[in-house]
């Protein structure tokens, strides 16, 4: 069967100018050119198209394309092209559920939460207080060389890195909302492992004494707004779990 290009245009839904381009660009000509400029496209054209449409349509470029249907085996091209759009697809499904979960977990933050922006500020002004005495209570007990280089760590964290510490807070800070809608004691094996988890995390890139870890429990009070947002009880239940935990580990 032939077709005009204005015929193909419609029958595969791409404009007459993408035709044109593709003719252009040496990635789909036409079966006869007509001495007045004509195109005239036969089923070969019809079904080479419906495949550049496929390709476009899951995200592979036309430089792409035109290398995967000009190579001497086109469909062991066509096969590893598509194999590895696919790996890369599912990965950014991955990605995507995960900025999806984070959004979840930030949303009360602004739903729940009466705070207005200057209030917001004022308690963020106060917590950047609260790591700066962290920091420096770090470079007393271990030396500004030893905290430079800590620094310097989580400085050099991939973004792989840092989307799974998010990640791992994210679980956290969930299993720690059902702890407190299951009306868990904040001193129970399952409060303590949550907030095991926590200071294991935590201690993956600071400097961690009992002094130090009680620091990170008063902050809870500096941020009570926010933990209120995901549960009422939330920051009285993370105080309590914390000291119970700063008790009894750090006095083994």
């Amino acid at each position: 069967m032939e077709y005009s290009i204005s015929s193909l245009a419609k029958k595969t839904r791409v404009t007459v100018r993408t035709l044109r381009h593709y003719d252009q660009i040496g990635l789909l000509k036409p079966s006869i050119r007509m001495a007045n400029g004509r195109r005239v496209y036969s089923d070969k054209e019809f079904m080479r198209l419906a495949e550049i449409v496929f390709f476009k349509k899951v995200g592979i470029s036309l430089p792409k394309i035109k290398g995967v249907f000009l190579s001497k085996n086109s469909n062991q091209a066509a096969a590893a092209t598509l194999t590895v759009r696919k790996k890369a697809l599912l990965q950014e499904i991955k990605k995507l559920k995960r900025y999806a979960d984070w959004i979840d977990t930030v949303l009360p933050q602004y739903a729940n939460c009466n705070l207005n922006q200057k209030e917001r500020l004022e308690k963020f002004s106060s917590l950047q207080t609260i790591v700066k005495e962290v920091e420096e209570m770090q470079i007393q007990k271990f030396g500004k060389e030893a905290f430079e280089r800590t620094k310097k760590k989580i400085e050099a964290l991939s973004e792989e890195q840092v989307e799974a510490y998010t990640d791992q807070s994210i679980q956290i800070m969930n299993d720690a909302v059902k702890a407190v809608e299951q009306e868990l004691d904040p001193s129970s094996k399952e409060a303590q492992k949550i907030v095991k988890r926590y200071y294991d995390l935590q201690a993956q890139f600071d400097f961690m004494t009992q002094e130090i870890f009680l620091k990170y429990r008063d902050a809870l009070l500096n941020q009570r707004e926010y933990y209120a947002a995901y549960h009422p009880k939330l920051t009285e239940f993370l105080y309590q779990a914390f000291d119970v935990f700063a008790t009894n580990f750090f006095n083994k």
